[in-house]
């Protein structure tokens, strides 16, 4: 199975708000939530099991589930698992996003737990005192995975954490 990064390596977008690259919005500086990571990554020979890193965040990170988002760009029939390596099904198990659509992360979020920390989100028992990488699973694929040349969307927006 492979592993993706996004097109954009990986970057912190937090450290892209400090005015080095400007792809965040001016409307989103200093506002109460921050971009957490954005990101794209583009399929070549993609497969049902591999997995994209959808960012590495502080355990005590606030997740704002309204905002944060993912989507793709014309892929259809592809179910999706979010979460991590321990709870890789805790945001969504077998999530539908179809072609050219966005879906919010609250979508496939517990209410209860809207307000909580990333580990609780995820399903941890206690804090793990670390840093916390989200996947993003292809976990099905109705025709067939995604084709190359397309492409999955995310942004994460919240609070960095303590």
């Amino acid at each position: 199975m492979a592993k993706l990064y996004g097109n954009l390596v990986g970057s912190q977008v937090q450290a892209l708000a400090q005015g080095r690259i400007g792809i965040v919005p001016p409307h989103c500086k200093d506002t109460p939530d921050q971009v957490l990571w954005r990101d794209y990554a583009v399929f070549q020979g993609a497969a049902v099991g591999d997995t994209i890193s959808m960012g590495v965040l502080k355990s005590t990170a606030l997740v704002d589930p309204l905002n944060s988002v993912i989507a793709n760009d014309a892929m259809t029939g592809v179910r999706w698992d979010l979460g991590d390596v321990s709870f890789p099904t805790a945001f969504a198990a077998a999530l539908n996003v179809e072609w050219g659509q966005t879906v919010p992360l609250v979508a496939a979020m517990k209410a209860n737990l809207v307000a909580a920390p990333l580990w609780q989100l995820l399903g941890y028992l206690a804090d793990p005192g670390r840093p916390i990488e989200l996947l993003a699973r292809i976990a099905a694929a109705s025709t067939a995975p995604p084709a190359n040349g397309t492409a999955f969307i995310w942004a994460l927006y919240g609070r960095a954490g303590l």
